[in-house]
């Protein structure tokens, strides 16, 4: 699992900073994959890791949003905007990686 985590996070750095071991184990006990780490496939593990990433940016999207809906300050909306932007892009790359390595969503 780390040479997986290794290899993805060598080939960009950004990518995986949502990725943790704890998270990926959690996960996969959540969804009844009661299993060592050692035992779950690469595919399953990039798999939940990828979609549990694209959940959170998601959900990042959405708080950015509604965070700048309630503002004034224009300086403000404009970092919020940003941010949002920044996201989006996250998720256009996790998608497009998700392709490349042909994981299922």
């Amino acid at each position: 699992m780390m040479l997986v985590y290794s290899k993805l996070h060598k080939s960009n750095p950004g990518l995986l900073c949502h990725m943790a071991d704890e998270i990926l184990f959690y996960t996969a006990l959540k969804e009844g994959l009661y299993l060592s780490m050692e035992k779950l496939s690469q595919e399953l593990v990039l798999s939940i890791t990828f979609n549990k990433s694209i959940e959170r940016e998601e959900l990042l999207i959405k708080k950015y949003e509604a965070y700048e809906e309630g503002l004034k300050d224009k300086e403000l909306k404009a970092i919020l905007n940003e941010f949002r932007k920044d996201a989006q892009e996250h998720l256009k790359m996790m998608k497009d990686k998700m392709i490349k390595l042909n994981i299922q969503g």
